[in-house]
């Protein structure tokens, strides 16, 4: 199913617009926090985490 699909608030979250989805889908958002509101507008988060070796450092 295509995110464009999936793209309805849920709660408080608000919406985004049928353009920001299909710059997402077509990969032409390279910023954090535009991804964060995009997740947030589906009712999901993004979680960000370094890994290196055996460790694992989870990041804001």
């Amino acid at each position: 199913m295509s995110l464009r699909a999936q793209t309805r608030p849920s709660g408080n979250e608000g919406s985004i617009s049928q353009a920001r989805v299909s710059q997402v889908e077509r990969g032409e958002i390279h910023n954090l926090e535009t991804m964060r509101s995009y997740a947030a507008a589906l009712g999901a988060r993004i979680t960000v985490s370094i890994e290196y070796g055996d460790r694992r450092l989870g990041a804001a």
